[in-house]
């Protein structure tokens, strides 16, 4: 309206102000039409805004290992993104299998034996399980399977996509710690006590799908393409493996049990999944969970308080590390 005129086509789209990279700003220059730009803009901006400033930094340098050609390629990427590993500066299967085994975290190294340690088989061994490349700013991986990286990976970097696998799941069982304030009296009446007051699993055991509907109504519409994995911070090989997690609940042997449930794109090591169990042990003790359980859940035994933490006797299980067979079916609970 203030240009006087009714067709945005009509205008030229300049930026004045932007936090965009010269190599963002250069892909979306080479859209000719005003109304395309300005969507496309927009659209990065948004894809910003979800990254949060914490992240774009990685998303800038991961843009400059890929080098995506299109609009369209620097969304897919960024969907993406969390799916990649960076290793700056590596750029030999001597030096990668140096980095693993000396500074990676992955390994209790002794500078001592290194006149014993071929670094350069290790690598060799790794890299022929992984979905990688060398290049000029350093090594690359890939863990993910999304088939639109698929011509992008291959004609920059010469990378060959790998034949999708299932994605895999593991479940994390944490004891419940279940309270009410609804209590009956000496006189068997109902009332309401000061205090809460912990109920035995037993009575909320059929409970299991009203308490899944709660978690599901307490997520975050931002969580919803990768759950609680959206507030993990490192960008390492636990942020490219583990695709997503979600809280939820199970009946185990007649007992309901918190779970956390991952989706793998890549199997775990120990020290991976003790840094994912770490995660998620925050998440149950000061994260997420601590909102949950302020949650009321309305049952036919009154209202119920549901608590993924405890103090006492509380663990972190794998279903193996339990002797139990990891049961597959989420309660009603789906992952897309």
């Amino acid at each position: 309206m203030r240009l006087e005129t009714p067709y945005l086509h009509d205008c030229k789209v300049t930026i004045d102000s932007h936090n965009f990279s010269e190599r963002i700003l250069e892909i979306v220059s080479d859209d000719k039409t005003p109304l395309v730009k300005i969507d496309n803009l927009n659209n990065l901006a948004k894809y910003y805004k979800e990254i949060g400033n914490h992240n774009i930094e990685y998303f800038e340098k991961l843009m400059d290992y890929v080098k995506p050609r299109t609009v369209e390629e620097i969304f897919t990427l960024a969907d993406a993104m969390y799916e990649f590993e960076l290793f700056d500066g590596i750029h030999s299967v001597e030096s990668y299998g140096r980095y693993m085994i000396c500074d990676s975290g992955h390994f209790e190294y002794d500078s001592n034996l290194e006149e014993y340690i071929d670094f350069k088989r290790y690598g060799q061994e790794k890299m022929a399980h992984e979905f990688g490349a060398f290049l000029e700013k350093g090594y690359i991986t890939y863990h993910g399977y999304n088939q639109k990286l698929e011509n992008l990976l291959f004609e920059n970097l010469g990378m060959v996509f790998p034949e999708q696998e299932e994605l895999k799941t593991l479940k994390l069982y944490m004891p419940l710690r279940i309270t009410t304030y609804d209590i009956e009296n000496e006189y068997g009446y109902k009332e309401y006590a000061n205090e809460p007051q912990e109920i035995s699993n037993a009575e909320v055991a059929q409970y299991p799908d009203v308490i899944l509907m709660a978690i599901e109504e307490n997520n975050l519409p931002e969580e919803e393409q990768r759950g609680l994995m959206r507030y993990y911070d490192d960008h390492d090989s636990v942020n490219a493996k583990v695709s997503k997690y979600v809280f939820s609940v199970e009946l185990v042997e007649g007992e309901l049990m918190g779970v956390a449930v991952l989706i793998l794109n890549n199997e775990l090591t120990p020290k991976e999944l003790e840094k994912i169990k770490e995660n998620v042990t925050g998440q149950a003790s000061d994260g997420w969970a601590e909102c949950f359980e302020q949650r009321e859940i309305n049952t036919e035994i009154g209202d119920i308080y549901v608590s993924f933490w405890n103090s006492d006797n509380w663990f972190i299980k794998t279903a193996e590390e339990m002797g139990i067979e990891e049961n597959q079916k989420m309660g009603g609970m789906k992952f897309e």
